[in-house]
């Protein structure tokens, strides 16, 4: 999601909503519901908050089926600001076994 690395549309039911408290920030709230799920159930769905002059996801709000709630905001955005390659290095314990090439 995060990525882009798919088509949203292929994946989900995509409407524009308004969510409670949000107006008057300009943002765009989005909801995405996985394709195949009834409109009329709560069931799972995110809404995206999104900045309409950049297209930055600044918030995220993951509803699960099992009444879970989870709200993600994003702030101090930095976009490609060269982070060295050693933040991604894993150092492993000898004991432990990395597996390759998984589907």
């Amino acid at each position: 999601l995060l990525q882009g690395a798919t088509r949203l549309s292929k994946h989900f039911d995509i409407k524009s909503v308004q969510r409670e408290g949000r107006s008057g920030d300009g943002l765009v709230q989005l909801s995405l519901r996985p394709k195949g799920q009834g409109e009329d159930t709560l069931g799972r769905r995110i809404v995206v908050d999104v900045d309409p002059r950049s297209y930055y996801i600044l918030g995220l709000v993951i509803n699960e089926e099992n009444g879970n709630i989870t709200t993600v905001q994003f702030s101090n955005i930095s976009i490609n600001s060269g982070i060295n390659d050693s933040v991604f290095e894993c150092d492993m314990p000898e004991d432990v076994e990395i597996i390759q090439g998984l589907p």
